[in-house]
């Protein structure tokens, strides 16, 4: 991956926020979260915002400090703190992070508390409210993007571990893939 001159690490050349800014819709979480940081001392999370509160605040002029923005773009690229610390030359930035990142997701994701750092995109990507805001990653795999794909699994069963195809089902189903019995093939 080439290095570019990226605009959230201090103006520095950079490959990870870039990559970041392909994956994730950033204009419109930075949008968000500069409306979180007009909220956050008004209200606990998100839910509790009335719809006349988070539209007056999209036209507040505060803004995430570009480090932080830097931050998150690394947190989305599965970074933890100490790779942050590493890849910045930084230390110590945990307590910022939590003042400051994970206070504002955690407010994103309706209060809800992210007790790991690798947690961010998820909460992001699946805990977000979707009154006022929504999935913020990209569709990245637009080539699967409603097309059927094979899945073949061959499960060998033992005489003290009976296989039950019912229940291979619906593990499957649970992950949202839909497989039927009759394409499951157990040998052994």
């Amino acid at each position: 991956m080439e290095t570019q001159k990226c605009d959230l690490c201090r103006g520095g050349f950079c490959n990870i926020c870039p990559q970041t800014k392909k994956n994730w819709d950033l204009d419109r979480l930075f949008e968000d979260l500069k409306c979180v940081l007009i909220l956050q001392d008004d209200y606990e999370s998100i839910d509790k915002v009335p719809k006349e509160a988070w539209k007056s605040a999209q036209r507040g002029n505060k803004t995430l400090k570009a480090k932080e923005k830097c931050w998150l773009c690394l947190l989305l690229q599965g970074y933890d703190v100490k790779q942050i610390e590493s890849y910045l030359h930084l230390t110590n930035i945990k307590g910022d992070l939590s003042k400051s990142i994970y206070k504002r997701i955690s407010f994103l994701a309706s209060g809800k508390q992210i007790g790991d750092w690798a947690r961010v995109p998820i909460y992001l990507e699946h805990h977000v409210n979707s009154a006022y805001t929504w999935n913020y990653r990209k569709n990245t795999y637009t080539s699967v993007t409603n097309e059927e794909i094979g899945i073949n699994i061959k499960l060998s069963k033992t005489d003290e571990n009976p296989i039950n195809r019912s229940r291979i089902v619906e593990v499957f189903r649970l992950l949202k893939i839909d497989i039927r019995e009759e394409d499951i093939e157990i040998i052994g």
